[in-house]
């Protein structure tokens, strides 16, 4: 639920006043120490339904303590949010080639991604972890 609730918080940074395209375009590229705001926003927002499922699936499988599961779900993510799939970095929310972004966004891409890839392999080396299989067999 957590990227549609996004999607009011876009709309209190406008004001809920409409912004032509050409606007959020040039405040999604400044560049900045860090991301720009609106660009972060409409990464979170876009895809939101699937990026809900599948997040959704993933805390189901932590509450369950099944960490390799859990780790799918997130290579998942990564595979999806490289190309655009969840969380385009586009702020038309289309899939895209990431080598072919303009800077800014093809670098968020990367540490989107990147991120799902490290939680990931966090994810699947500590199901190996013999005290977190005996604690899902009580």
């Amino acid at each position: 639920m957590f990227p549609s609730a996004m999607k009011p918080m876009l709309i209190s940074l406008t004001g809920g006043a409409y912004i032509a395209f050409p606007k959020l375009l040039q405040m999604s590229t400044a560049v900045t120490e860090t991301y720009p705001n609106i660009l972060v926003l409409a990464a979170l927002i876009n895809g939101f339904i699937l990026t809900g499922m599948l997040w959704g699936g993933l805390v189901a499988e932590l509450i369950d303590r099944n960490l390799k599961k859990s780790s799918i779900y997130l290579f998942i993510l990564a595979g999806f949010s490289f190309f655009g799939i969840v969380q385009s970095v586009n702020l038309n929310g289309i899939m895209y080639l990431p080598w072919l972004l303009p800077v800014v966004e093809r670098t968020m891409c990367y540490h989107i991604t990147i991120g799902y890839l490290v939680l990931g392999i966090l994810f699947l080396a500590l199901s190996f972890q013999k005290n977190i299989k005996e604690a899902t067999h009580h």
